[in-house]
């Protein structure tokens, strides 16, 4: 069954990036709060790799990195609604290559780049995708890009990410969600699944809410 989408709809506050929900309520979005609540020591971190490297080059890889998320993301977004696919830049054929595994096993697609609320805590952000994975689901996708696979510690931000989304849909919708996937595109080697069980997402949900309670309170 589908679920009623609700396309993103942005407006830009103090260099932050709010939501306009369906009631006209202005919310924060997760990677606002997210950035601003990072810690001390990952900030220093990018600060000094953004040293080691050279602005220019940092600016030039993140910018190829956003492109890349950003073309990824179209074309899955047309694969799941059946749209005719936009032509493949070479540069991203690895990352398409490697994501169609799994999008093989994606069925029963229930919602595809839709805009989710929690007017509770104060909060919005957009879903990838709701959809069956196999004989899993529903289940929470989010679509990521890297150049090289990830270890478990280092996906942390992520599953925050997947948290607060995960929240959001069941404050939007009459959905219970028990699955959620982190699936990293990646140029040589088959996509990166990091599964969050329902134990796991409780787990994560209250550091998230630590996180929007920081950032209520820089407000």
């Amino acid at each position: 069954m589908s679920l009623t989408r609700y396309p993103p709809r942005f407006t830009w506050r103090d260099r932050r990036c709010y939501y306009r929900s369906p009631e006209g309520i202005l919310l924060p979005s997760v990677s606002a709060i997210l950035s601003a609540t990072k810690p001390a020591k990952e900030w220093a971190q990018l600060k000094a790799w953004r040293k080691r490297v050279g602005e220019a080059e940092a600016n030039r890889i993140c910018q190829e990195s956003t492109t890349r998320g950003k073309d990824l993301h179209k074309r899955i977004e047309q694969y799941l609604l059946g749209q005719p696919l936009s032509p493949c830049p070479a540069a991203l054929i690895p990352w398409r290559d490697s994501i169609a595994p799994v999008l093989k096993q994606v069925h029963q697609v229930q919602l595809v780049e839709g805009a989710v609320f929690h007017t509770g805590l104060g909060y919005a952000g957009t879903v990838d995708a709701i959809a069956h994975f196999n004989d899993v689901g529903p289940c929470l996708f989010d679509w990521k890009t890297a150049n090289s696979p990830r270890k478990e510690e280092w996906v942390s931000n992520y599953k925050l990410q997947v948290t607060a989304l995960w929240g959001a849909v069941q404050s939007t919708y009459d959905l219970r969600l028990e699955q959620a996937v982190v699936a990293i595109a990646l140029p040589e080697d088959e996509a990166q699944l990091f599964w969050m069980d329902s134990e796991a997402l409780h787990g994560w949900w209250d550091q998230w809410v630590e996180h929007v309670q920081q950032f209520q309170s820089q407000k």
